[in-house]
């Protein structure tokens, strides 16, 4: 007995992801509503290796961040969730709305990347390289209303607009406009201030700032770089 294991909470965040392919009512795509499922089949190379899961739950043990939250949906099902998210036969509708749903709390901004799981994948899933993708797809979408997406793309702002990381800014990025949070972190931010730890937010454009601008502004540099 003492080596069973309750895979209840497992299987209840896997169906949480809604594992199964939308039209665009939200309703499951079956076979019966045409023959787009068997004439659209996607090539294994588009799932980026998410379908070879056999949903043992490996990853899940070694998670730090189900470690520190049971509710975190964790690595498999957000791997799951990709999958679909992946699959072209999916209405870009209802993609939308499953990559709205993926980036609340306990979703893919949750993640902290220590890449436990990609090491214990015994089909080599890759469940973070699966997140981040399900995280670059929400903010392709405008999807960035969360402190994680605002971390990315505050990040990308400052190095475009510097050549380099403001860090004194980053906080505010991050942040945006929610009174509240910035009422919160005044105090830590007026401490680290009276310690000397934080950098001027003045500092100036580094030398070919412009260039790196350029460089991120081109839609085809990831297929470039790999």
């Amino acid at each position: 007995k003492d080596l069973v294991v309750d895979m209840r909470p497992f299987w209840e965040k896997t169906r949480a992801v809604v594992p199964w392919l939308l039209t665009e009512d939200r309703s499951p795509l079956r076979e019966a509503e045409g023959t787009l499922i068997s004439q659209a089949l996607p090539s294994a190379k588009a799932f980026h290796n998410a379908d070879a899961c056999i949903m043992c739950g490996a990853c899940v043990a070694a998670c730090m961040s189900h470690e520190a939250d049971r509710n975190f949906l964790g690595p498999a099902a957000l791997a799951k969730a990709y999958r679909f998210v992946a699959d072209a036969r999916e209405g870009e509708g209802p993609r939308t709305l499953r990559l709205a749903a993926l980036q609340e709390s306990t979703g893919i901004w949750d993640c902290t990347r220590c890449n436990f799981c990609v090491q214990v994948c015994p089909k080599d899933v890759q469940p973070m390289e699966q997140i981040i993708r399900l995280r670059r797809a929400a903010i392709e979408r405008g999807l960035t209303n969360t402190e994680g997406a605002r971390h990315v793309t505050g990040f990308r702002d400052l190095i475009a607009q510097y050549g380099r990381l403001n860090e004194a800014l980053m906080p505010l990025k991050i942040v945006g406009a929610q009174l509240r949070r910035l009422i919160d972190i005044l105090p830590l931010g007026l401490h680290m201030l009276w310690k000397g730890k934080v950098p001027s937010p003045l500092h100036s454009r580094i030398k070919g700032a412009d260039r790196i601008r350029a460089i991120l502004e081109r839609k085809d540099i990831r297929r470039e770089v790999g």
